[in-house]
């Protein structure tokens, strides 16, 4: 399915300013979707053709001023290896607006889940 675009009231955020912007082509939410599991959230972004950021996609949103940050842990889309054998979906937080120094490389920063767990999510989406 593709709608078209993903803007407005497709993205979830305040009314009137749902989306933000990401270079040219993408929108994000701009707020947190409420927690799923991961298979539930990316089967829920594909009916819409979003999807949920990789943990370089979060990286470029977050140093770049992603706004309405959390400190929740979110989903990232991409699978990871972590010292001791630890492999799961990334996990990201953040907390304050323009984190321009922001990376995923500290426990306070990045963690995985091994797919049990339920989670909050945004998706991303070309316009």
């Amino acid at each position: 399915m593709n709608n078209g675009g993903f803007s407005g009231d497709a993205c979830y955020g305040p009314a009137g300013n749902e989306c933000h912007a990401k270079d040219l082509f993408w929108n994000v939410d701009q707020y947190d979707r409420p927690a799923a599991s991961y298979a539930a959230a990316a089967n829920e972004g594909r009916f819409y053709d979003a999807s949920i950021p990789t943990t370089r996609d979060w990286q470029e949103l977050i140093q770049a001023g992603l706004e309405n940050p959390s400190n929740a842990w979110l989903w990232g889309s991409d699978g990871k290896y972590w010292y001791n054998g630890g492999f799961g979906n990334a996990l990201v937080r953040w907390s304050g607006v323009g984190a321009g120094s922001w990376a995923p490389i500290s426990s306070s920063t990045f963690s995985l889940d091994r797919g049990s767990g339920h989670r909050n999510f945004r998706y991303v989406y070309s316009n």
